[in-house]
């Protein structure tokens, strides 16, 4: 309904360097992605590059009379609501074959450290073990960039001292990073939430018309999209 990945593939295109540490994708789903890998595990200077590149970025934009789309309310704004706030995924691929050996428990553990966890085997074969794992912060609304690099930092770091054995037990609370997001919310898919009943419409329906909607607004001053 969003009109985006209408007529591809035209106006779609990817830019990237030679090694493949940089990229950017133009009318995938967004107008733009800025994506920065690496093989190390130098976050630092990914994480200085991503900002050089969208700093020159929003400098060619303003000079032809643009800039990003971006709300005081909600941050930038993205295809998905998911992505809405700084709408950076930040992520480390790391393997951890001891604390890993139950799934579940895994998962647990780093939502304990604000942290999603995927398993970058999803269909293992035969022998094949699913030790290693990409781990992200799914926040992306209340937060800085910075504040999710140094939580995906700190983050890794537990999980490397429990793999170490240095956490006696990676059931209990993690000590640093705990604190730091304790009010951090990850994707929809992530966490449990009371919500709505899924049988039946509640008598009282909260009352939404402070909240801020920007479809709202597209649909009061264009009514006839109903049509």
């Amino acid at each position: 309904s969003a009109g985006f990945r209408r007529h591809w593939p035209h106006a779609r295109g990817i830019f990237c360097v030679d090694d493949g540490g940089l990229a950017v994708r133009v009318n995938e789903n967004d107008h733009l992605q800025i994506m920065v890998q690496r093989k190390d595990a130098d976050l630092k200077q990914a994480f200085s590059l991503l900002a050089r590149v969208q700093g020159a970025l929003a400098t060619a934009l303003s000079n032809s009379g643009h800039s990003y789309a971006r709300s005081d309310h909600l941050g930038f704004l993205t295809t998905c609501p998911s992505r809405l706030g700084t709408g950076m995924t930040i992520g480390a691929v790391v393997r951890v074959p001891r604390l890993s050996t139950d799934a579940t428990k895994f998962r647990d553990f780093c939502k304990r450290l604000g942290l999603a966890a995927r398993c970058k085997v999803q269909q293992p074969s035969a022998g094949s073990a699913q030790d290693t794992w990409e781990v992200s912060c799914p926040s992306r609304l209340g937060t800085s960039e910075v504040e999710q690099a140094n939580l995906l930092v700190r983050g890794c770091q537990e999980l490397l001292k429990a793999e170490a054995g240095e956490v006696a037990d990676s059931s209990s609370q993690p000590r640093e990073a705990a604190d730091d997001c304790q009010e951090q919310d990850g994707g929809w898919e992530e966490y449990e939430d009371e919500g709505f009943p899924t049988d039946e419409c509640p008598e009282e329906l909260p009352d939404l018309s402070e909240h801020h909607s920007m479809m709202v607004q597209v649909l009061r001053e264009k009514p006839e999209i109903y049509g």
